[in-house]
């Protein structure tokens, strides 16, 4: 056999090879893809049926409605014992479950936000009260969720969506909003103690009256910040503008750390008060 034909057969044989894989991968790929939509849809399937048979948003709404009575002395609406039971238990069966699924969805960001979604739209948060402490939401999209009052102490929510969202009175102690595009979001009343939003969008972003004690605000950017009655004692703003930003007195500034930052056009502080501190040479 001629060595050039040679040579050509062994290309073609290698190029039916690459083709091969390749179709296996993308066959491979597509199977997982199923799954995962097999997966989720059989999460949202399992908690309507909770929902349904339990009939726990008429119990929830009674428990609601008992707390509102008490307070002003109208005849009680009687909540069963059993009814409170069936509750909490089917609560943290939902708990358990959207932890394990957001788990198995980590670099599933698409679906995540189809998650947090379901819960929204079903007032499974609101109502249910379900807690998200720990849940990994990063890179999801939650542009103008409403998550009012939700909690999210300790939640991963870092390169998230969240412009134009609604975390009023959420709590987010500890949480990771690193990166995050925050612009428009309402922060009011929220705690925000030892939350890290460093490198996070914080543009025309509000925190009337929220805790940010010892939250992590380094290189962020602030454009029409609100901070009216923020709590800031012992943030770390290393690289933060401020220039732009509300409410930022040289008093509330006081307490926190201080290094490269740009400081209101007004602001007697040194900008560079506390690099020592924070280990970042002059």
């Amino acid at each position: 056999m001629p060595l050039s034909l040679a040579v050509l057969g062994y290309w073609l044989q290698q190029l039916q090879q690459k083709r091969t894989e390749e179709v296996t991968r993308e066959q491979r790929e597509l199977a997982e893809e199923e799954t995962r939509e097999e997966v989720l849809q059989g999460y949202f399937d399992r908690l309507a049926m909770l929902l349904v048979d339990k009939n726990l948003v008429a119990i929830v709404t009674k428990v609601n409605a008992m707390k509102i009575q008490e307070t002003g002395g109208q005849p009680p609406v009687q909540v069963t014992t059993e009814d409170q039971e069936l509750l909490d238990s089917a609560v943290e069966v939902i708990r358990a479950r959207t932890l394990s699924i957001l788990r198995r969805f980590q670099n599933d960001s698409a679906r995540k936000t189809s998650v947090v979604h379901f819960l929204i739209e079903a007032d499974i948060i609101s109502k249910l009260k379900l807690s998200l402490r720990g849940a990994d939401f990063s890179h999801a999209n939650l542009n103008g969720a409403n998550l009012n009052g939700a909690d999210l102490r300790s939640a991963n929510l870092s390169g998230a969506d969240l412009r134009g969202a609604n975390l009023g009175a959420a709590s987010l102690a500890a949480a990771n909003l690193s990166h995050a595009n925050l612009e428009n979001a309402n922060f009011n009343y929220a705690n925000l103690s030892g939350a890290d939003l460093s490198g996070a969008d914080l543009s025309f972003t509000t925190f009337q009256g929220a805790n940010l004690g010892f939250a992590n605000l380094s290189f962020t950017k602030v454009r029409s910040t609100t901070f009216q009655g923020a709590k800031l004692g012992f943030a770390n703003l290393h690289g933060a503008d401020l220039d732009n930003s509300s409410y930022l007195s040289d008093t509330k500034l006081e307490g926190t750390k201080l290094c490269r930052t740009t400081l209101p056009v007004d602001s007697k502080l040194d900008p560079d008060r506390d690099c020592k501190e924070l280990g970042v040479e002059e």
